[in-house]
């Protein structure tokens, strides 16, 4: 299902693959695992991929953005956290 909001979103945003990779600054498998579920991406890679797609990580997750902060208590403040430390 995840992987299904993965898929979803970067197409919302207009992105290919490749597009959506290279400003992860990964390679096009890894997005297409998440997008299939053949990996499952940790909190980094959320952050990163929600970065590389300019939404926010609560686009990845289930619901809502308001009832997904609810389900995962403290997500907005580890992505705000995560993007001060990694700057681009």
């Amino acid at each position: 299902m995840m992987g299904q909001r993965i898929r979803a979103t970067r197409e919302r945003v207009g992105l290919s693959i490749e597009q959506a990779a290279d400003r992860a600054d990964r390679l096009p498998n890894w997005v297409v695992d998440f997008e299939t579920g053949r990996a499952f991406p940790g909190s980094a890679d959320l952050i990163r991929l929600a970065d590389a797609l300019g939404v926010s990580v609560l686009d990845f997750l289930p619901g809502e953005p308001r009832e997904a902060e609810r389900i995962y208590p403290g997500w907005e403040e580890r992505e705000a956290r995560w993007r001060e430390e990694h700057p681009e």
